[in-house]
């Protein structure tokens, strides 16, 4: 590669983060309703494997059943979590008190040792509330709620236009050859996003389940709010679980201002984690993802650092797109290559 051709590439890439970064408000809707309708396709694909007796659903009532239950679900959760949010923006000053007691008793087991603790964890906090944090991911929470009625209208138009996508690709290409090829690296592409999200969404919903009958046992307030959340989270790789570990505990110690019910939950809550995550879903991924673990990382600092929360959530299917499309072309393919796990494009 020359100089000339290096320049021109940085050139792209830098052009194209300052694109995704700029266009975050249109773009990341879009990206989210793809996604979406990523998941409605593996859904589909699924239900296309009932027969009833040798006939099977035709496509439309497929795309329709499978459409009306994935927005049924949406809209189940999205009246669901805004009475949550409701209710947390009622009760969230008065947990402002527990934290004041828990304070007051750890201070007082630390006086043999003339240590002040809330004078300290008040100079860490630089005077702000403790309880900030919860109020930032409560505003968050109703930001991705705003966000979810146009990733709606975008899934609409693209099951509505789908039928037409094989048309106009064919359309674009003048060599069969090139339209083959095409063909195939988007059968590819289907596969390994629709693999991922059906397996992901389906582990992560266990996991929430789970964590949903955990908070209720321990009498959490809020406790479907909590297991979103840890659904949510469990999307981003390889720290999403801890950081729901972090923000349900200190949810909790917010709560009762005590720390028994804490480790009783972490304790449950990171037993049903590991053997989702660390055991479960790997079995049922395979190997199909392909993705290397230090791409992996990259890239949830990358998406993170320009569409925040979100934009990590999705690193991952973002990467494969990027990685199958890198693999398209033979003057990319060998960074594709470089990005995979096993050295090899499928």
């Amino acid at each position: 590669m020359n100089v000339a051709k290096l320049a021109y590439t940085l050139i792209v890439i830098i052009a194209i983060g300052y694109i995704l970064a700029v266009g975050k408000a249109i773009l990341l809707p879009f990206v989210m309703a793809l996604v979406v309708w990523f998941l409605i396709k593996a859904v589909r694909d699924f239900v296309a494997k009932i027969h009833i007796g040798k006939k099977q659903f035709p496509l439309w009532i497929q795309t329709t059943l499978v459409t009306i239950f994935i927005f049924g679900v949406i809209s189940i959760v999205f009246n669901l979590l805004r009475a949550n949010i409701t209710n947390m923006i009622i009760v969230l000053p008065g947990y402002e008190s527990n934290i004041e007691q828990l304070l007051k008793d750890i201070n007082q087991r630390f006086e043999l040792i003339d240590i002040d603790i809330r004078s300290v964890l008040a100079e860490y906090r630089g005077g702000a509330e403790i309880s900030n944090f919860m109020k930032s991911l409560i505003i968050s929470s109703k930001d991705l709620i705003s966000k979810i009625f146009l990733v709606v209208l975008y899934v609409v138009f693209l099951l509505a236009e789908e039928k037409f996508f094989s048309k106009k690709i064919k359309e674009i290409f003048f060599a069969k050859e090139d339209y083959s090829r095409f063909s195939e690296l988007l059968s590819k592409l289907n596969t390994s996003i629709n693999h991922y999200l059906l397996i992901k969404t389906a582990v992560n919903l266990v996991i929430a389940v789970l964590s949903f009958v955990i908070l209720r046992l321990f009498g959490v307030d809020f406790a479907f709010f909590w297991a979103f959340v840890i659904f949510l989270l469990n999307y981003i790789p390889t720290i999403g679980s801890f950081i729901a570990t972090i923000f349900l505990s200190i949810a909790i110690v917010l709560q009762t201002g005590e720390f028994e019910t804490v480790l009783w939950v972490i304790l449950l809550q990171t037993t049903v984690q590991t053997i989702m995550v660390n055991i479960v879903e790997p079995k049922l991924m395979g190997s199909k993802l392909n993705v290397s673990i230090v791409v992996i990382i990259l890239a949830l600092v990358y998406w993170s650092t320009i569409w925040g929360v979100i934009g990590a959530v999705l690193c991952i299917p973002m990467t494969i797109i990027i990685i199958k499309v890198l693999s398209l072309f033979e003057s990319t393919k060998g960074i594709a290559i470089l990005l995979s796990e096993r050295g090899s494009i499928d």
